[in-house]
């Protein structure tokens, strides 16, 4: 009995407790520390994400800016007298006359938009096409666009004479107006009429948008 006594002094079984509890305790601060470790890799890829969704976005107004830039043009007070000259040219027989104003919520950065109104009454279609086409090339409008077209049938018109297509005979000719619908007689075929008829005159409203610089 003393010898077991002794054996057990000098072999503490408590020491082989602490080390296990010791053990067991570092296992779950070695768990823990990886949890809010892996949580802070994740939030910090999360930011990353997040950041370089930002500067995509940057980067892409700045793009979108600098088209928007290029499109801006020196301001000019005669464009109105511009678009009522190119619509003499195209064969409009009664001019419009053309309002503008600025367009107070379309400002960026150096840049206004203004508009401009036309509109037209008992016009032959084609002549408002040609007119519409030449606003878009001449070098009096540069940067105007055509945001609004309205055409609708209005007060009947004298027509040109159509020579009819051979073999065709008694079919009028017709233009079709892109985006209306509608197609427009503009004379008769052999058999139809001949080319004294009549085309129903086109009211026409059109707005246009530039964009110009301010400085």
């Amino acid at each position: 009995m003393a010898a077991s006594a002794a054996e057990r002094a000098n072999q503490p079984r408590w020491i082989v407790y602490l080390g296990v509890l010791l053990l067991i305790a570092s296992c779950i601060f070695a768990l823990w520390a990886w949890s809010q470790r892996s949580t802070a890799l994740a939030q910090a890829e999360r930011e990353r994400l997040k950041t370089k969704r930002l500067v995509d976005l940057r980067n892409q107004l700045e793009v979108e800016s600098s088209k928007l830039a290029s499109r801006a043009t020196i301001p000019d007070p005669r464009t109105g007298q511009h678009i009522e000259q190119l619509a003499s040219t195209a064969g409009i027989s009664t001019p419009p006359t053309v309002t503008d104003q600025l367009l107070g919520g379309a400002s960026v950065g150096g840049m206004v938009q203004r508009k401009y109104t036309a509109r037209l009454n008992s016009e032959d279609p084609l002549n408002v096409l040609n007119w519409l086409a030449s606003t878009q090339t001449s070098p009096l409008t540069p940067g105007l666009e055509i945001t609004r077209l309205v055409l609708r049938p209005g007060t009947p018109i004298p027509t040109r004479p159509v020579v009819p297509n051979p073999g065709t005979p008694g079919v009028a000719n017709t233009i079709n107006v892109p985006g209306s619908g509608v197609g427009t007689v503009v004379g008769g075929g052999a058999g139809g009429g001949g080319g004294g008829g009549v085309s129903g005159g086109w009211y026409t409203e059109v707005e246009f948008t530039r964009w110009e610089k301010t400085k």
